[in-house]
């Protein structure tokens, strides 16, 4: 027995070794991610002391393991930092600082500032920071995509199974522990929450658009059949800023890569059936019936109108820095007094804040807001232009003119799927922020700061990608044959 753990741990070091000096940073981060969720705590761990030891930690610091070590040998591209990156350093330190500045240590409602720290920005921030360094080519991107579609199959047939109280066909199994996570009842998926389930088939279902608009028959096949399962999921999780979120990627989406009469048909009629569901459902969305009666529903609506009265009292105060980071769930307590005021400020005292702007806007005050809405920006920016001009100008104009992504040139055409996917997923994004404070969730920021991370990598390398094909045009050959790692290591 003894001779098969050290043939198995020597089997291990010698992956370990091949994985760190040639591993895919991109590969590397998705199973990052997918262990997150999937793999996590619940799932398994080792208590070796005040941080337990997890699968998803293990694969975190072997992606950070290769960064370095690729980094130092001269495999990766060589991409000088932007404005970007240099922002999200400073926000990163700016929340550090907020938080040792107060009684970071104090124990409130939900999870620990330094928690909150580390899983909601720093790992996310680590992810971005290596992703942006990743070689990408069009297999990778593509492969990356179905592997989101992939994951969405997954967790809309566990969603499925979780509507259908069908426990035995349900993994892992602790999903099934209502002693775990919150939301039992809907569908929460191996997070163990349903917005957190919600957001990760927000980015399945726009993977399957942007495949579809990008390949051939069988593959819009493929995503014909699975985007009614994506609904089903998405519908199963009964939570309002999800449905709003998959509602945007799509529009959004399809709204950049359509054009002329098609992006008039399928857009309007997208708006039309927007308002036709509001008109009819309106009262039916605000007393939304899930895992409590109609009155909790109610109530949990009127909550953010209490949310957003004392946020904005405490801002009054402390407009600047704010009152520290992770401190909104103590420092809220001596306002929910104010009588001038008729809303029941009460039925907010046990729970941490619904929005994720208001929610830095109190606790780090403009400063913090600003640099995260700066940031945001910039990641929109980078993903729109990739979207927009992944390709040449001259052939953008006729790309949309009834054809698909199939027709552009190669070197193009999947940097902007990869433009696509990143617009679909910050729009799917963006009402989980509004109606919820992402940072409590491990895998969310994680996710989205990750395929940013990989877009903005793209954005600041795809002029190059289209000097190598001009080079290889002058030398009398196609762009086909370049080696893009030779020729523009900036996008490989």
């Amino acid at each position: 027995m003894s001779g098969l753990l050290l043939l198995a741990g020597f089997a291990a070091a010698a992956w370990t070794l091949v994985l760190v000096g040639r591993g895919s940073l991109a590969a590397l981060g998705m199973a990052v991610l997918l262990c997150t969720c999937v793999f996590g705590y619940e799932w398994l761990h080792f208590d070796l002391g005040p941080l337990p030891l997890t699968l998803d930690r293990c694969l975190l610091a072997l992606l950070l393991a290769a960064w370095i070590v690729q980094w130092g040998l001269g495999r990766l591209p060589r991409r000088p930092w932007s404005a970007t990156e240099w922002l999200l350093v400073g926000f990163v330190i700016l929340l550090a600082a907020s938080m040792f500045a107060t009684d970071w240590q104090a124990q409130g409602v939900g999870a620990s500032p330094v928690w909150r720290l580390v899983g909601g920005y720093l790992v996310p921030a680590l992810l971005f920071l290596a992703a942006r360094q990743a070689p990408l080519n069009e297999a990778a991107v593509r492969r990356l995509l179905w592997c989101v579609l992939l994951f969405g199959i997954y967790l809309s047939v566990t969603a499925l199974a979780e509507l259908a109280g069908q426990w035995s066909l349900v993994f892992p199994r602790y999903i099934a522990d209502p002693k775990l996570g919150l939301h039992f009842g809907r569908a929460r998926g191996p997070m163990l929450h349903s917005v957190s389930l919600g957001l990760y088939l927000c980015a399945a279902l726009s993977a399957a658009v942007v495949l579809a608009l990008g390949g051939g028959r069988w593959t819009r096949a493929v995503t014909a059949a699975v985007v009614p399962l994506f609904g089903v999921g998405l519908y199963g999780t009964y939570t309002r800023s999800v449905w709003l979120g998959a509602a945007l990627a799509v529009f959004v989406i399809l709204g950049l890569a359509l054009r002329g009469r098609a992006r008039t048909a399928v857009v309007g009629s997208l708006i039309a059936c927007a308002l036709l569901v509001g008109l009819l459902k309106l009262d039916s969305l605000l007393n939304l019936q899930r895992e409590g009666s109609t009155t909790l529903s109610r109530l949990s609506a009127g909550m953010r109108a209490s949310f957003a009265y004392v946020s904005w009292q405490m801002f009054l105060d402390r407009p600047l820095l704010g009152c520290g980071f992770g401190q909104f769930p103590r420092a809220k307590l001596p306002y929910l007094s104010d009588r001038s005021t008729e809303l029941h400020l009460e039925s907010i005292r046990g729970y941490v804040h619904h929005n994720t702007f208001l929610s830095l806007l109190v606790e780090t005050g403009l400063v913090g807001l600003g640099l995260f809405l700066v940031l945001l920006l910039r990641w929109w920016r980078q993903a729109w232009r990739l979207a927009r001009e992944g390709l040449p100008l001259a052939a953008t104009s006729s790309l949309w003119a009834g054809q698909d992504l199939r027709h552009a040139p190669p070197a193009h055409a999947w940097m902007q799927m990869h433009g696509l996917f990143t617009v679909g997923l910050l729009a799917a994004w963006l009402p989980q922020l509004v109606f919820h404070e992402m940072s409590y969730t491990a895998g969310d920021n994680a996710l989205v700061f990750f395929i940013a991370g990989l877009c903005c990598g793209l954005a600041r390398g795809w002029p190059a990608a289209d000097d190598g094909g001009r080079a290889a045009r002058q030398r009398g050959s196609s762009p086909r044959s370049v080696d893009t790692e030779a020729a523009s290591p900036a996008c490989c």
